[in-house]
């Protein structure tokens, strides 16, 4: 066995049992450790959860979002999922409205879902391939070392040499053969290990969406309507209410308009008439005291006249 041949043998090796490492160190890194978080973060929920229904207290949407739902992902999912919930109202001793109680309308596996809070920080769409790479490193290593070995391998008469070629053969397939089937028994364990992992927080995720649906009663769909028919009938008893207030306001602004219509035309017609008064005592005064002047002064001329006639007239009875 030659000394390059060793060398490349043990490189080829090497390479193969580090690209595994790596893989394996990324597994744990990448996929055990988020699932250990995960893990953690729905067995927190879950209990928390359980002592608030064993508490017999009233749900508080808001502080199941602050003190339950703990982290980034899980409040997100519950943020969106506590907008659809229903808050009944009443009014209490104190005359303040406050929340009675709360109704879903929605299911919490309709935002917990698996590729929110398992599939994506988990990284399962590409660690489930992980085993298929495993293999497939394997089999390069496989591959390589029958390469180098046969690249390797010398036939010539002397049976020296063919041993050593044949024994350098061996030990580079040999080699390949043990990397090939440890990449695939890795395979098989990271497989087991994936999908148990994974079947535990699919588990853990259903009974956290069940304790959240036991927590609310569903269906508000009633109540929506008894208040939509209620809305409407208050909407119908105002508008009559209405009706009846704008006739009556109507009928008085009318009134008060028509009263004082006919004041404006009385007090029109009254400076009306005083006006053409006034107009026709100024106009007529001079013409007037005119004629009476005339009047007067042809009075007084036929009065001397008639004086005149008498006196004549006893003249003439005298002298004859």
């Amino acid at each position: 066995m030659s000394f390059a041949s060793v060398s490349l043998s043990t490189i080829l090796h090497a390479s193969v049992l580090s690209a595994l490492a790596f893989a394996l160190a990324f597994f744990i890194g990448q996929f055990m450790l988020p699932f250990l978080r995960v893990r953690r973060e729905l067995g927190h929920a879950i209990r928390a959860l359980k002592a608030l229904k064993d508490a017999d207290q009233g749900v508080d949407a808001d502080s199941i979002g602050e003190e339950v739902m703990k982290g980034t992902a899980f409040k997100h999912c519950w943020d969106e999922y506590r907008d659809t919930l229903h808050a009944q109202k009443h009014v209490n001793a104190a005359g303040m409205t406050e929340t009675d109680r709360w109704r879903a309308t929605a299911t919490a596996s309709t935002f917990f879902t698996e590729q929110a809070l398992i599939d994506a920080p988990l990284r399962t769409e590409f660690y489930k391939h992980l085993p298929g790479i495993l293999t497939g490193i394997g089999i390069i290593g496989t591959f390589s070392g029958l390469i180098l070995g046969l690249n390797g391998f010398k036939i010539t008469d002397d049976p020296q040499v063919v041993r050593g070629s044949l024994e350098s053969l061996v030990s580079s397939v040999g080699g390949a053969f043990l990397l090939s089937g440890l990449a695939i028994f890795l395979a098989m364990i990271v497989t087991t290990i994936e999908k148990a992992m994974v079947n535990k927080l699919y588990t853990l995720l259903d009974k956290l969406c069940g304790d959240i649906d036991g927590l609310f009663e569903s269906g508000a769909g009633e109540e929506y309507l008894q208040r939509l028919v209620e809305a409407s009938e208050t909407s119908a008893t105002q508008a009559m209410q209405m009706k009846e207030s704008l006739v009556t306001d109507l009928k008085q602004v009318l009134s008060e308009l028509t009263q004082q219509q006919i004041a404006a035309i009385t007090n029109t017609s009254t400076e009306l008439g005083r006006s053409i008064t006034t107009s026709l005592s100024e106009g007529l005064a001079e013409p007037l005291a005119r004629i009476s002047n005339a009047v007067q002064s042809v009075g007084n001329s036929q009065g001397e006249a008639v004086i005149h006639l008498r006196i004549r007239a006893r003249s003439a009875i005298v002298s004859s």
